[in-house]
């Protein structure tokens, strides 16, 4: 019998490549960019965060974007929560740091499950006088711990305006020999004081004193015979 030829090698099916979710991820992030989604910034009021998520989701939609896919990737979750940990007020405001605290805070959410742990963490990153002063307060609320800060904030910021030309001083004593503080000279008053048996020392020297002994007829410092004893 003739041999019946050998069976024909099967063609070798296709070269697939692997996925590559980096890639998607970076092609979805493109196209998401390209349809210029609204920005928020954290600092305009909740009509205009209600729009911000109603575009979001209207992009996403268009996109066809799963729910997996419009979250971080692990590993970046993975810094920003470390830099959550880490976050502080620095030298910024209690409003700038109370605006990152609640932006980072949705990527340790485990963190601040409960308003109580919320608080604590916020309180721990603020400035040692703010701190410290919150702290004392006990366990209060989230709200209320981003009101006391801000409030002593604004206390302090009044302390600091207020020039110093505008504090009250102490008055230095005048060195001697200067007429600093000195009462100024009431000839009224003196006359006064000479009419009614004060001391009268009209038409003397200002040396007098140290220069002629005292009378004692008159109680003045003159030279020789008393003139005032004689009238």
């Amino acid at each position: 019998p003739t041999p019946s030829p050998p069976p024909s090698p099967s063609p070798s099916p296709p070269h697939q490549q692997a996925p590559n979710p980096a890639g998607a991820h970076l092609k979805i992030v493109l196209q998401f960019q390209s349809l210029t989604p609204l920005e928020f910034h954290g600092t305009e009021g909740p009509e205009a965060v209600a729009e911000w998520i109603r575009q979001l989701e209207q992009n996403f939609d268009l996109l066809q974007c799963s729910d997996e896919q419009k979250y971080y990737p692990q590993g970046y979750r993975s810094r920003m929560e470390r830099a959550f940990w880490d976050l502080t007020q620095g030298t910024g405001t209690v409003e700038e740091y109370e605006r990152e605290f609640t932006r980072m805070s949705t990527f340790a959410p485990h963190m601040v499950d409960t308003d109580l742990k919320k608080a604590h963490k916020f309180r721990d990153g603020l400035s040692q006088t703010l701190r410290m002063h919150v702290a004392s307060q006990g366990n209060i609320s989230f709200d209320e711990t981003v009101i006391r800060a801000t409030q002593l904030e604004s206390y302090q910021t009044l302390d600091t305006s207020v020039p110093s030309a505008q504090l009250v001083q102490p008055i230095a004593s005048a060195p001697p020999g200067s007429s600093s503080g000195k009462r100024k000279f009431d000839s009224r008053r003196d006359n006064r004081k000479g009419k009614h048996g004060g001391n009268d020392r009209r038409g003397e020297h200002p040396t007098a004193q140290s220069q002629n002994p005292k009378c004692p007829k008159c109680g003045r410092y003159h030279p020789g015979d008393c003139r005032f004893a004689q009238r």
